[in-house]
């Protein structure tokens, strides 16, 4: 099986969803004599590469930690949303992706 990684680089410049303030990065603590330090990130969830479970969307619906970790795993296919001329935040349907199959 081959995995593909879909997650986005983290960084200032991250994008949030919509109306949401992005990341946020401040240092704590600097120890030059050892290069190393502490940083502090504040952010919503909303922030890069997240996963919303079902009770997100529907009441009784499962949490993240209810899921097992093989319900993440299996057949996928990548499609290029911006060919599609859907927007980023319009609401996908089969009718979008039957072309694909």
């Amino acid at each position: 099986m081959k995995f593909l990684d879909l997650t986005q680089d983290f960084s200032l410049h991250t994008p949030a969803f919509a109306g949401y303030a992005g990341p946020q990065i401040r240092w704590v603590k600097h120890l030059a004599f050892d290069r190393a330090g502490g940083q502090e990130i504040t952010m919503t969830l909303h922030v890069s590469t997240h996963l919303d479970g079902p009770a997100h969307f529907m009441t009784g619906g499962k949490f993240i930690g209810d899921l097992p970790l093989d319900f993440l795993v299996g057949p996928a296919c990548v499609v290029d949303l911006e060919r599609m001329g859907v927007g980023d935040f319009d609401i996908y349907g089969p009718e979008h992706f039957e072309r694909w199959e």
